[in-house]
């Protein structure tokens, strides 16, 4: 029978390893355009206000390491882009309506993303109103190329989503 260090020595090596295999999944988890940095990747740990990602000028930067799950908290940038992809029209279950939008593969190059960031890339308008007025007021879903303004990153480790400011639509169908 092994001695009782001999076991507790075993099974603080054995939580190591599985902390370590736990601090991986979020790589494996990306997908192969992730990793080959279609979306530009920054660390939040380092990012400064007044830095410029991808023409986007970082005004605020709220966040902290989290562990394994890399950083959390909000960034705010300012800056236009222009992004190809999918918008939304929801009503939830409260009846209200807003808009989201994924954002386009070809379009994924033009946002910042948070490093250990494997989120798909989407976001809700932070002025519903005129997104609402853009897009209409049904439930229904289409390709779009927008203009936005004001991006915000919220990464939390429960249901947290970005924003941004709809600036004009250039086309939608």
């Amino acid at each position: 029978m092994k001695k009782p260090h001999a076991l507790l020595l075993t099974f603080l090596l054995l939580c190591l390893l599985g902390y370590a295999l736990y601090a991986l999944i979020p790589l494996w988890s990306q997908t192969t355009s992730d990793r080959e940095g279609s979306a530009p990747v920054f660390d939040a740990t380092t990012a400064r206000a007044g830095d410029v990602i991808v023409g986007m000028k970082i005004v605020s930067n709220d966040t902290q390491l989290a562990g394994p799950f890399g950083s959390a908290g909000i960034i705010q940038f300012s800056g236009q882009a222009t992004l190809s992809g999918t918008y939304q029209v929801v009503i939830d279950a409260d009846s209200l309506l807003y808009v989201n939008f994924y954002v386009g593969d070809d379009s994924l190059a033009k946002l910042p993303r948070m490093k250990n960031d494997t989120r798909t890339l989407w976001f809700k308008f932070n002025n519903q109103a005129k997104a609402l007025s853009a897009f209409g007021t049904t439930a229904k879903s289409g390709q779009a190329t927008i203009v936005i303004d004001n991006y915000r990153i919220h990464r939390a480790e429960t249901d947290a989503y970005n924003t941004a400011a709809l600036v004009r639509v250039v086309r939608a169908d």
